[in-house]
């Protein structure tokens, strides 16, 4: 039977927040739609991962607990605040990395596209995407499907 174990990583600073925010005027070539979380509490929290039952194919269900985003989390973009969840995951090892996005009302989604192995650990993040699709990651949390 598969086991899962999980691990909480570090958080990560406030400064990996600070992104530049450059606004234009008066030119007719800047289309910025820029996204700051400048809040870095605004992210999901309470990130976890759970292996569901059967070797094969490999599924982990990932949650966590929503956050209110609002225009004063908002920067530079202040026109609206339509977001998604983003689910990023990357093979600790070979790093290659997968993205799945899902709503703004959701607070979890499956990973069980063919991609995950077994004994294998990967780096699982949530995060907020904007209708752009830039990305505001919170802190990895490490998980490794066993086999034994």
């Amino acid at each position: 039977m598969a086991r899962l174990r999980t691990k909480q990583m570090e958080n990560t600073s406030a400064a990996n927040y600070g992104q530049e925010c450059t606004t234009c005027f008066f030119s007719s070539h800047c289309n910025v739609i820029y996204f700051i979380i400048s809040d870095p509490t605004a992210m999901p929290r309470d990130i976890r991962a759970t292996l569901l039952h059967g070797i094969y194919p490999v599924r982990i269900l990932v949650s966590w607990t929503p956050v209110n985003v609002t225009k004063l989390n908002l920067k530079c973009d202040p026109r609206t605040t339509d977001y998604t969840y983003g689910v990023y995951y990357e093979d600790a090892e070979n790093v290659s990395g997968y993205n799945i996005s899902t709503l703004s009302s959701s607070t979890n989604v499956t990973i069980a596209d063919g991609t995950l192995s077994q004994c294998t650990e990967y780096l699982i993040s949530v995060g907020i995407k904007n209708a752009v699709g830039r990305v505001n990651m919170n802190s990895p949390v490490t998980v490794r499907t066993d086999s034994g």
